[in-house]
């Protein structure tokens, strides 16, 4: 039985999306924490810490196909520990004398923090992808109705005449700075985790800031400039900066809106409510997270348990059906909302004839 409206079988379509839910799945969490050991072992091997024979068995057998999630679950379960049973998993398949060396140095902290960066990093790219989709349509829509007259509003009643193409210019200029802030924000976020039980690399050795350099060049992430297992301000930002775009969301969900009775439109009222409360939800993260910087900040401990991961997890995959939810709605506005529009701001004129001159 599903625990949550993500894995609802009847309404999982409306708060998430097959390629988010393949993103934020168990499956895809638990093998990103496996690229972690693989690319840790391989570069220890390089650097003469561990064979080579090792590394290369541990990166072998160190795949989700080669592993049993129910059973790694339930060993979860009886130990009371998120990590080892998905690590015991892999060091049963290698030799005795390879998988030993699987997790020589971290702590449990440096893999499920570098584990959901590297998950958000995959959602990220779907976000870019589709927040440049909007801005083509936004950017056709301003194109094509610049000189379709509409009434402008201010104080909450009808004022001087607008043009629809420039409300929706306004759209697409606030959109890229959304854009914009995503990109920027990227070297700060999209860092990995290397530093040991308590922070100061000391599990590692000699070698731990070039181990760490080489590391993170595998994963393709950046190097923190210092331990952040207490610092959950990158968590929070990504959140924030995504949350913003809610306002934009909504209110292209406002516009698009159909009216609930039969009509010859191509957008369904039951899924665009859906998608509205979707947007609702990014009010609900954006303090929430900023909180969690202040209670997870004591004690690095509190991410280790299901409470704190597994929230940042689901906050993400809802705001990424949020992302894909505002570029399906934005495409339809055009032809199945703008009639709507122009009866709801007593736009006299008639679109067609406005765009073909």
């Amino acid at each position: 039985m599903a625990s949550g409206v993500f894995d609802d079988a009847l309404i999982k379509h409306l708060w998430s999306s097959d390629e988010f839910r393949d993103i934020f799945s168990d499956a895809n969490r638990i093998q990103k924490w496996y690229d972690f050991e693989a690319a840790l072992a391989l570069e220890q091997a390089d650097l003469g810490i561990i064979p080579h024979a090792a590394a290369n068995e541990i990166a072998a057998k160190a795949k989700i196909a080669n592993v049993d999630i129910e059973t790694i679950a339930a060993e979860i379960r009886r130990i009371k520990h998120p990590l080892v049973p998905a690590l015991k998993a892999v060091q049963t398949l290698c030799t005795p004398e390879h998988g030993e060396f699987i997790h020589f140095g971290p702590t449990t902290q440096d893999v499920l923090d570098t584990g959901t960066v590297l998950q958000m990093k995959e959602g990220h790219a779907a976000y870019l992808r589709d927040m440049k989709a909007i801005g083509r349509e936004l950017y056709r829509l301003s194109e094509k109705y610049r000189a379709t007259p509409m009434v402008g509003r201010t104080h909450g009643v009808q004022a001087l005449p607008i043009t629809f193409g420039h409300k929706s210019a306004v759209w697409l200029s606030e959109m890229g700075r959304h854009y914009e802030r995503l990109r920027q924000l990227e070297p700060r976020v999209f860092v990995g985790g290397m530093v040991g039980a308590v922070g100061t690399q000391a599990s590692y050795g000699p070698k731990a800031r070039e181990l760490e350099r080489g590391l993170m060049k595998r994963l393709g992430l950046g190097v923190a400039d210092i331990n952040w297992q207490p610092a959950r301000d990158r968590f929070a930002e990504y959140v924030c900066v995504l949350g913003m775009s809610m306002i934009n969301v909504a209110m292209l969900f406002a516009w698009g809106k159909p009216d609930l009775k039969p009509v010859s439109m191509n957008v369904n009222a039951v899924d665009h409510l859906g998608d509205c409360a979707v947007t609702r939800y990014g009010r609900i993260l954006d303090p929430s997270f900023v909180s969690e910087m202040l209670v997870e900040g004591f004690d690095d401990d509190v991410l280790d348990t299901s409470c704190g991961n597994a929230g940042h997890r689901s906050d993400l995959r809802c705001l990424g059906l949020s992302m894909q939810a505002w570029q399906r709605h934005v495409i339809a506005i055009p032809d199945a909302g703008l009639g709507r529009m122009r009866r709801r701001h007593a736009v006299t004129c008639v679109i067609e004839q406005q765009s073909s001159q």
